[in-house]
Parts: structure tokens; C-alpha cells; sequence
């Protein structure tokens, strides 16, 4: 087993562990991307994938706004400049961060299209580069 593999398959069970304020999982549908994303050093605070009967009808993942030129890169490299996603600034205790989210006007079904593609994106890149 290669140590990438072991890294993520540690990452994977770290964030399958994780319980956020409201005693929940990682939701299953943003999970990987959070793997990835930590993997690929982008530093995850908290993520949701949506809900269809409350809330935000679509996903979003918080990131350390320090992280904010590195995770334009993983958009531009995963969709060129034709971009569903929008990073939004916002403060948080005293330091900012930043939501990854789908662009509001597209819907749900196509948001969760481009989530996957990200998905594929990001795993490809995490194995793909050097140990």
C-alpha cells in the first residue's frame, strides 16, 4: 500500500469520527470532498450537503480563508473558467473564512453533478501528485 493510500484511508476514518456541534457525521454526499480537500491542504471547518425540507437546499464547505488562492486553483483546474461554484467570504470569531458553494441561481440536481466532478477532480489530483 502506497503512503498516499494510507494517508487518505487515515484522513477517511478521522473524518468519519468527526461529530460537529449538532452530534452529526460529516454529511455522505460532501464527505470525500472534505477528505480530499484536507488532503490537498485546504483546511475544512464545516460543510453541509443540503437539505430538501429545511435550511440551505444546497451544499456548501467552509475553509480557511487563508486557503482561498489554493482552492481557486483546484476550481479553475477542475472547471476552466466556466465555474458552478462561488467562494464567499465571511468572518468567523475574530479570522475569516471562506464558503465553497454552488453559484445560487443552479439547481440542486446540477450542483450535485459538479460536486461529483469535483470529487473526481480532487482524488485524481491527490493521487496523481508525488508523495
Amino acid at each position: 500500500m502506497t503512503e498516499k493510500r494510507k494517508k487518505y484511508l487515515l484522513t477517511k476514518e478521522e473524518i468519519f469520527k468527526t461529530i460537529d456541534n449538532l452530534g452529526c457525521e460529516i454529511d455522505e454526499e460532501i464527505r470525500e470532498v472534505v477528505i480530499f480537500l484536507n488532503l490537498l491542504g485546504i483546511e475544512t471547518t464545516a460543510s453541509c450537503q443540503g437539505h430538501t425540507n429545511w435550511g440551505l437546499k444546497h451544499f456548501w464547505v467552509d475553509f480557511i480563508f487563508d486557503e482561498y488562492d489554493k482552492m481557486n486553483q483546484l476550481l479553475k483546474g477542475c472547471f476552466k473558467d466556466k465555474r458552478p461554484f462561488e467562494i464567499d467570504i465571511l468572518g468567523d470569531y475574530n479570522r475569516y473564512i471562506c464558503r465553497l458553494q454552488p453559484i445560487m441561481k443552479s439547481k440542486r440536481k446540477e450542483s450535485k453533478i459538479n460536486l461529483l466532478k469535483f470529487e473526481k477532480y480532487l482524488k485524481r489530483k491527490y493521487f496523481k501528485t508525488m508523495d
